[in-house]
């Protein structure tokens, strides 16, 4: 089962060496995620479910996600549960937070215990 849990904020030299670990997949959701990133996200979602490490999505710097972008992530949740993909939420942002409140979407993307 996928578990998601906050993480703790990393300098860039360590942000660095940890996305050097072949244990772990960074995720980096940058600063937006709508509908025009969809296509993005979903490919690189596709390309972590074919894997078998562990995930790790930063999502601290979003400002601005829409509905496209929570269902996906929601899916890929989902998703890597079934698949045995361990994982975690590395510090999501207030705007990720306040959307999948919103939408009642914060138990499908695993964000109460975040």
């Amino acid at each position: 089962m996928l578990v998601f849990e906050r993480g703790s904020a990393v300098s860039g030299k360590e942000k660095e060496k940890a996305q050097k670990i072949s244990s772990e997949e960074i995720l980096s959701c940058g600063t937006s995620l709508t509908i025009a990133d969809a296509e993005s996200l979903y490919q690189r979602l596709k390309t972590l479910l074919s894997g078998e490490t562990a995930v790790v999505i930063e999502a601290h710097e979003i400002e601005v996600i829409d509905t496209a972008a929570i269902q996906l992530l929601g899916a890929f949740v989902q998703e890597a549960g079934s698949h045995g993909i361990s994982g975690k939420w590395k510090m999501p942002s207030a705007a990720l937070r306040t959307s999948a409140h919103r939408m009642d979407m914060e138990s499908l993307l695993m964000l109460e215990a975040a």
